[in-house]
């Protein structure tokens, strides 16, 4: 079976996946930045019961930000393992055809 990865394109989605995910981890401690600053301005039942939501649902989204960046650091993974598996199968099939023609010219 042929199985062909472009390693770049594969290499440069996972690098997208961690930079992104970074990206959105940063807007989530910003989120709770300003949920901090609701919780010190706006003292009321309402308010704990919107900030306690709030946090919660932050903190779900963190969770599948986690995720995603476990996504991306595989994707880098596989684009590594198969470029290197591929690199391996060129230089034996070299050493194979060396091989071949050393024993043609004994």
């Amino acid at each position: 079976m042929v199985f062909k990865v472009d390693y770049d394109k594969v290499s440069e989605v996972g690098r997208s996946f961690l930079t992104k995910c970074d990206e959105l981890n940063s807007l989530y401690l910003d989120l709770i930045e300003i949920c901090k600053e609701i919780n010190e301005k706006w003292i009321s039942e309402d308010s704990s019961v919107y900030l306690g939501h709030m946090t919660v649902y932050i903190l779900e989204k963190m969770k599948e930000n986690e995720g995603l960046f476990e996504i991306g650091k595989v994707l880098n993974k596989v684009s590594s393992r198969y470029s290197d598996q591929d690199n391996k199968w060129a230089k034996d099939l070299l050493k194979s055809d060396l091989v071949k023609k050393e024993n043609m010219l004994k």
